[in-house]
């Protein structure tokens, strides 16, 4: 797996812009939406931001461990 080989890095070098990629591989859209908004809330980008997110397939799902308070894909 690696993140610089990815539309978004092909997107951005295109039209020469930073990049960065917070993807998790196998992450359901809600681990996309959470990590997102926790990636906005700890960074408060201050200049223009161009988002671009790929969603997951539809079945793909966010399974949270309440014992360790944790998505269970931080732990892969």
């Amino acid at each position: 797996y690696n993140k610089d080989v990815s539309w978004a890095k092909f997107l951005a070098d295109s039209y020469q812009m930073g990049y960065v990629n917070i993807a998790e591989p196998g992450a359901g859209n809600e681990h996309i939406m959470l990590t997102t908004i926790e990636w906005f809330e700890k960074n408060k980008p201050t200049d223009d931001v161009f988002v671009c997110i790929l969603w997951s397939a539809f079945n793909r799902h966010m399974f949270w461990d309440g014992i360790k308070h944790m998505n269970l894909i931080e732990q892969v």
